[in-house]
């Protein structure tokens, strides 16, 4: 998804201003007097504020697309694109923590069916990906079979919503690059075959 540079400027804004207190936090007024801006000058770069949280949507679609493809075109084992699919997102809520604050809060979109909706389909593209990945592991006899895929699945991505949200929660306070290998290496010896 191209966005202008002002794009960019309102979208930041607005996840900062809803990683602050809340979605209902946002609104054009509030997001305008953040930015500098008139409400008219930031109705020309977003119709809405629903038009502003699905390119929040999108921009994070996009750049988890990029990483899903980065991955890829390694030539990694199914286990090591999932360290990798975990590792980056890691890094990338690092760097990026209001992001995190937001994206890992399904409910900031929940108020509307057109957003939930695209919060779900997002959700079944990164489900697909660790699929893919988990049946090259196990095509490659790196982990057990005896497990269902959706209890893998809930396993691995809900350890890491879960260290997430707990550094959110916790202001930041750990390294979570750091917190997330050590996860990642146990999630290894649990799945080991």
């Amino acid at each position: 998804m191209e966005l202008t540079e002002r794009q960019t400027e309102i979208i930041e804004k607005a996840v900062e201003l809803i990683a602050e207190s809340s979605v209902m936090n946002l609104t054009i007024k509030n997001l305008a007097k953040a930015i500098g801006f008139s409400e008219p000058a930031l109705y020309r770069h977003f119709e809405s504020k629903k038009e502003i949280l699905a390119t929040i949507i999108r921009r994070f679609e996009d750049t988890m697309d990029g990483f899903h493809e980065e991955i890829e075109h390694r030539n990694l084992t199914g286990i090591d694109k999932l360290d990798s699919f975990f590792a980056m997102r890691f890094r990338y809520f690092m760097d990026n923590p209001n992001w995190a604050n937001v994206l890992m809060c399904e409910a900031n979109f929940k108020m509307d069916a057109e957003l939930t909706h695209m919060m779900l389909d997002m959700m079944k593209q990164h489900r697909m990906f660790v699929r893919s990945c988990l049946q090259q592991a196990i095509k490659e006899h790196q982990i057990r079979t005896d497990l269902a895929f959706d209890h893998v699945f809930m396993l691995t991505v809900g350890a890491l919503r879960l260290l997430v949200t707990r550094w959110t929660l916790e202001n930041q306070q750990f390294n979570l690059v750091d917190e997330g290998k050590a996860l990642i290496q146990s999630l290894r010896i649990l799945l080991k075959s």
